[in-house]
This record gives structure tokens, C-alpha cells and sequence, in this order.
């Protein structure tokens, strides 16, 4: 087999490149994994966090409504329903207040129920990670304009 000068260092020059490139992926690999994988569990530990804070939106939703259903014990209606509502959507809450507000207690009113739910990190986002994060969420509903007080 002959070879021409040029290419056979061509050949040659190749072969080096090729040789000098070998494990740069397999390094490239160990020092992006942990970066990535650090990056994905952020990113699902702030989604966790934010499903948590619509839950609790929803809950004082529910507990707006339970207080215009209940209008003799509206805080009571208003705290059993958050709790249960959060119950039912999967979100513990190591501690838990609603507070009840009622504008003019007569149809055509409002009550206004704010819910404010301590959510440990450790259980809502990433393992290991310490803290806890108080969310909070108010709702308004309306007190009908056809309901008798009881």
C-alpha cells in the first residue's frame, strides 16, 4: 500500500486528534450530572412550593364559602373547611389560622376568610432542606341577597 506524503499525515494528524479526545466526554459527564441534576430538583421543589400556595388559595376559597353557608358560626364553618379542604388536596400544614372577616352582616355583604399555612421545605420541596415557608391566602365571598339570616 503506497501512501502519499500529504495524506498519510493527514492520517496521522487524525489518528493524534482523535487519541487526545478520548474521556473528555466521560469528564464533561461527571462535573454537568451533579450541576443538572441540582437544577431539575430546584425546579421541582419551587413547583411543589407553588402547587402548595394554589391549594391554599383554593382552601380559602372554600372556607369564604363555608362562612356565608354558615352565618351563625362563620369562623368555625371557615376553619373546618381550610382544614379539610388542605386535607383532601394532599398539603400538610405544620400550623394552620384562618381569620374571619365580615362586611355588613346582611345580604349584599361579604365575608373575607384569610387561611395562613406553615409548610415545612423538607416536605414540600427538596429532602434535606431545613426551613419552613408561611403561605397565606385570602378569599372574599358574598353573602346572597336572597338568604335569610338564620
Amino acid at each position: 500500500m503506497t501512501c502519499h506524503r500529504i495524506r498519510c499525515r493527514s492520517l496521522r494528524t487524525q489518528r493524534h486528534a482523535a487519541g487526545a479526545e478520548r474521556g473528555s466526554m466521560a469528564v464533561e459527564l461527571v462535573i454537568a450530572a451533579p450541576v443538572l441534576l441540582l437544577v431539575v430538583m430546584l425546579i421541582l421543589g419551587v413547583g411543589r412550593v407553588a402547587y402548595a400556595d394554589n391549594q391554599i388559595t383554593a382552601a380559602a376559597a372554600d372556607a369564604a364559602r363555608a362562612a356565608v353557608l354558615d352565618l351563625a358560626n362563620p369562623a368555625t364553618a371557615a376553619a373546618d373547611a381550610a382544614e379539610e379542604s388542605l386535607g383532601s388536596r394532599g398539603v400538610s400544614c405544620t400550623t394552620m389560622t384562618t381569620s374571619t372577616s365580615l362586611r355588613h352582616a346582611h345580604p349584599g355583604g361579604s365575608i373575607a376568610v384569610t387561611v395562613v399555612c406553615t409548610v415545612r421545605l423538607r416536605d414540600m420541596a427538596l429532602p434535606g432542606v431545613p426551613g419552613q415557608r408561611r403561605l397565606t391566602a385570602t378569599a372574599r365571598s358574598p353573602i346572597e341577597r336572597h338568604r335569610s339570616r338564620p
